[in-house]
């Protein structure tokens, strides 16, 4: 039960997060016309896996890089993963700026809402 609720919730927190950044931030950013709640789901799915698996690889083959950089070379890679999500499922499209601040906003988004939203208990 908790997966799904976050997984809604991530689906959520996607979409406000694509709405914000088409309206801010990348004008020319496109969220599927077709199917948007079906989409969103897809792409979330997508979006976990890339965090669970491709994230630590990239993560580790970039570590001199990251270490010169203070860290600041992981909101490049976020990006990457949000853009690489979005391009490989169909489900939005944004360019660079678009998916850097998209993926700082859908943290955000969803860290909240997963506060706010699931129970204690099921932490």
């Amino acid at each position: 039960m908790r997966l799904i609720l976050r997984w809604l919730i991530a689906a959520g927190a996607l979409w406000v997060t694509l709405v914000l950044v088409t309206m801010f931030v990348d004008h020319s950013a496109h969220i599927a016309g077709t199917d948007r709640p079906l989409m969103m789901l897809i792409a979330v799915a997508v979006l976990g896996f890339a965090n669970a698996v491709v994230r630590p690889v990239i993560n580790l083959l970039t570590l001199p890089l990251n270490c010169l950089t203070f860290g600041l070379f992981s909101f490049v890679i976020n990006a990457a993963l949000f853009w690489a999500a979005g391009h490989f499922t169909g489900a939005y499209d944004v360019g660079f700026l678009g998916a850097l601040a998209g993926s700082i906003v859908m943290a955000i988004i969803n860290g909240i809402a997963s506060h706010l939203l699931v129970p204690d208990a099921e932490r």
